[in-house]
């Protein structure tokens, strides 16, 4: 029972490599994993600076939508996520931010 998480992100560049702006959602578990990335989801149109349009997860913002709206809003259900999650995602931005300013590694 325990959770590895890694949090990067750069969209500085347009980035034709095989893993272009390196960003993922990843999840292992002791019965299997899956991989989720801005890059599964690709337009080839050109979009202000960069020669690709990277669409922003279209069906997971659809299914989380949709569970909120009909689910939480329309059953009563409780959300996917709590405020304990949303304080601790401010968290690990303020250390991420912490981390970079003070070059150290920061322990939540």
């Amino acid at each position: 029972g325990g959770a590895l998480s890694l949090l990067q992100a750069s969209f500085a560049a347009d980035d034709h490599t095989s893993d272009p702006w390196s960003f993922h959602i990843k999840l292992l578990g002791t019965e299997g994993g899956v991989r989720y990335s801005h890059n599964d989801w690709v337009r080839n149109q050109k979009h202000i600076v960069h020669s690709h349009t990277y669409c922003a997860y279209p069906s997971t913002i659809e299914a989380a939508s949709s569970y909120f709206a009909h689910e939480v809003l329309g059953e009563g259900k409780s959300p996917l996520s709590t405020m304990e999650d949303a304080i601790m995602c401010q968290k690990i931005l303020e250390a991420a931010e912490v981390a970079i300013k003070e070059e150290r590694h920061v322990r939540l």
